[in-house]
């Protein structure tokens, strides 16, 4: 009998060091997180969601952690409030699952190199205070430029407004870019006042419009591979017909880039699609 009551007793103490193995898992993921937007900062043109997410979610999860080890029971006392609160973090565990697999889906996907198109819009993702353009940036003129060499025809859309620290717009240092690459400014239309990808997608299509007074051609959206799905929702909304040349996130910034465009998802169909209905 005495064994049996030490064998519960040892088998409580090794579940309790499991428990607290993995709280203490979490409060190192958390420190990671926040490590992670200490050492990017430098390297940011500027403070963002995606690079303050990482800290973010890293300090609630060392909060929650710390909570655990200290506090004997559940943190929510109220059995009903409890349920509801495991609910709703269930149906955002899913939600952030289903969105984040559309993501990852559409950043793998890029256009055929037998499909035409009429336009390459480029979408401007913000430029250093000296004008020069983030590596994020170039990956996305980069690959626009692999394309425009097989279909010549095409013509550039860059789009991209002005930032507080940026010296020029970003669809001017785009503009120069591919001038510099050899591209006629001829074949360049300026997009320079949007802030948002929504505004991206609408006042390119009003320059479109004025210019060649059509909007269903066949364009081909140039952005980095994170932000594919997010673009080429916004643009079949304003009547596009897109297709993607996804852009490469450099390593260092993907984690925080992948996170922010969960909520930039959101945003954009709540927001943008769903409230201008």
């Amino acid at each position: 009998m005495t064994k049996n009551i030490m064998d519960i007793k040892d088998t409580k103490k090794t579940k309790k060091r499991r428990t607290n193995l993995l709280w203490y898992i979490f409060i190192a993921l958390g420190i990671a997180g926040i490590l992670d937007t200490i050492v990017l900062i430098p390297f940011m043109p500027g403070i963002d969601a995606g690079l303050i997410m990482p800290a973010l979610f890293g300090s609630v999860l060392i909060l929650y952690s710390l909570l655990r080890l200290k506090k004997k029971g559940p943190i929510i006392g109220n059995r009903k409030l409890r349920k509801g609160a495991y609910a709703i973090f269930l149906a955002g565990l899913i939600l952030f699952a289903v969105v984040e697999g559309l993501i990852i889906y559409h950043a793998s996907k890029t256009v055929s190199s037998d499909e035409k198109a009429d336009f390459i819009l480029v979408l401007g993702c913000g430029i250093f205070p000296d004008g020069s353009l983030t590596q994020t940036l170039q990956n996305r003129l980069d690959a626009a430029l692999e394309y425009y060499n097989q279909h010549p025809d095409a013509v550039f859309v860059v789009s991209g407004g002005q930032g507080p620290k940026e010296p020029v717009p970003e669809a001017t240092a785009m503009k120069n870019y591919l001038m510099s690459k050899g591209i006629p400014e001829e074949k360049i239309l300026t997009e320079s006042k949007s802030t948002s990808t929504n505004e991206n997608m609408k006042f390119s299509k009003q320059i479109i419009e004025e210019r060649f007074g059509q909007i269903d051609a066949k364009t081909v959206i140039a952005t980095s591979d994170f932000h594919m799905f997010r673009s080429k929702m916004l643009a079949k909304h304003y009547g596009f017909t897109p297709y993607g040349i996804p852009g490469k996130t450099p390593w260092y910034i993907r984690p925080n880039s992948y996170l922010r465009e969960f909520l930039a998802v959101i945003k954009s169909v709540t927001v943008d699609i769903m409230a201008e209905k």
